[in-house]
Order: structure tokens, then sequence, then C-alpha cells
């Protein structure tokens, strides 16, 4: 009864504070995977040329009342700043209503990271 509680609680965790981000995009050797949420595609290609040379990392869109800000992970302080140029040039509307991922899969539905990787055809990236 309490494992059965527990798992609830962590499930209802894991839920909320993944509805909280707008996006979340996955970096790896300079490739890029939208693992959660819309991206507009012009912002994509824009965050594509900007990741290039990134290693590993990973980018959240956070909403705020009328606009968003960028959590970064792994970057350095000059392509956050490029990146952030990018974004602030895209009303949060656009964003809200940017495409949904196009044939996501299990792990982007999911919105858990490794997964998404893992199930990505090699020829989308």
């Amino acid at each position: 009864m309490i494992l059965t509680l527990l798992a609830i609680a962590v499930f209802l965790a894991w839920v909320f504070f993944r509805s909280r981000a707008l996006f979340r995009v996955s970096i790896r050797n300079g490739k890029m995977l939208v693992v959660h949420g819309r991206v507009p595609h012009a912002f994509q290609h824009e965050l594509r040329k900007a990741v290039a040379h990134v290693e590993s990392g990973s980018i959240r869109g956070i909403p705020h009342e009328k606009s968003a800000s960028l959590e970064f992970t792994g970057f350095d302080p000059g392509t956050e700043q490029q990146i952030r140029n990018t974004f602030y040039t895209y009303p949060i509307s656009a964003i809200r209503n940017a495409p949904p991922i196009p044939d996501a899969t299990f792990g982007q539905w999911l919105g858990i990271t490794w997964l998404a990787w893992a199930l990505e055809p090699k020829k989308r990236l």
C-alpha cells in the first residue's frame, strides 16, 4: 500500500514538473533533439547552428505570465547568450502555437531524454 502511494506521488511530481516547461531540447555531440514540447521550425534551425560545437547539454523553455525564459545545462556563456538573443525574437504565442514534434517517439511522448535519444531514428538526426 505504501509502495503504491509512493509510486503515485512520484508519478504526479514527474507530471507536474514536466508540464511546467514549454519545451526541452537535448544536445549530444552537436546534434539536437526536441524531447518535449513545441519549438518553432525557424528557431530549431538557428539552434542547430548555435549548438553544432556543443558536446552535451539541454535547454528548457520556462513560461512566465507574458513571456518565457531559458534554462541551460552544459553551455558556455557565449553560446547561451547567442541562443537567448535568438529566442527572444519569438513571441511566446509563436512558441505555444508551434507545430508538435513530427512522428514523436515514445521517449519524446513521455518526455524522457535518454529514451527519446535511444528511439530516435538516426536518419532524422
